[in-house]
């Protein structure tokens, strides 16, 4: 079994299953095997070998005719594709908390999703073509073109280009919630919540970019505009104060009158 038409030879993950000719012209399985390369004993006819290779799935139909033994060789038209996704340029790529989606680009232009994977750095097996392939982690989104040739490995690397925030605020209120939001000059009716925790402190993973941080108590919110730069921690302090009562707390209690 050959990924293309000049090799190489494929060797792990295959199986195989021979469907011969019906009298209704439907086929029917009548052999399958998941050794590399297999050998049926078949009578003359007409028949299809369905060859899968991981998610790709591939039908040839062949004759068998006369005695002897006949050889055949299938190509299955596949590339392979090695992803992985760095936080910063130089860094090592991620292990964890990462996934990738593929979509094969047709004739329209939104394209079909094949796969999603959920390993820090796979090799994919895909269809010759053109794809879309996203790396994702978080709320980031990294996408880039990708042509896959058959018979042929290629390796795709995202640089996600992350930064760290950590928000601490200075008070032992337990009902503290901070958030990471998207910076905009639209006014609060557009904001758009990235990330947030519970809690009085958080260390987010973040692109490079400039954002809202904000904590919350009751009525209470502070916000201050966060920069994150690659490969950087920065670090905000968001004080709360003294968070303001309801007014009926501040009013005095009036005594009833003796009678």
């Amino acid at each position: 079994m050959l990924a293309g038409p000049k090799g190489p030879l494929i060797d792990t993950d295959l199986s195989f299953e021979v469907l011969a000719a019906s009298g209704d012209g439907t086929f029917r399985r009548i052999a399958g095997s998941q050794e590399i390369s297999p050998t049926f004993v078949l009578p003359e006819g007409s028949y299809v070998a369905r060859i899968a290779h991981q998610e790709v799935v591939r039908e040839f139909p062949f004759m068998i005719s006369g005695d002897g033994i006949a050889h055949a060789a299938f190509s299955m038209d596949i590339g392979y594709v090695r992803l992985a996704a760095r936080p910063t340029a130089n860094a090592y790529p991620l292990e964890s908390g990462i996934s990738f989606e593929l979509t094969k680009l047709g004739g329209g232009s939104a394209g079909v999703p094949v796969t999603e994977v959920s390993q820090a750095q796979p090799l994919v097996v895909l269809s010759e073509g053109r794809y879309v392939i996203s790396a994702l982690s978080g709320g980031i989104r990294i996408s880039k073109n990708a042509e896959v040739t058959a018979g042929t490995i290629t390796t795709h690397e995202f640089n996600l280009r992350l930064g760290f925030l950590r928000l601490v605020v200075p008070t032992d209120a337990a009902d503290v919630k901070l958030q990471v939001e998207a910076f905009s000059s639209a006014g609060p009716d557009s904001v758009q919540v990235l990330a947030s925790a519970d809690g009085t402190t958080a260390l987010f993973r973040l692109q490079e970019g400039n954002y809202m941080a904000a904590a919350m108590s009751q009525d209470r919110r502070v916000e201050k505009l966060a920069t994150i730069k690659q490969g950087e921690l920065t670090e905000l302090r968001l004080p709360l104060g003294e968070v303001s009562q309801p007014e009926w707390q501040d009013q005095p209690i009036e005594k009833p009158p003796p009678e």
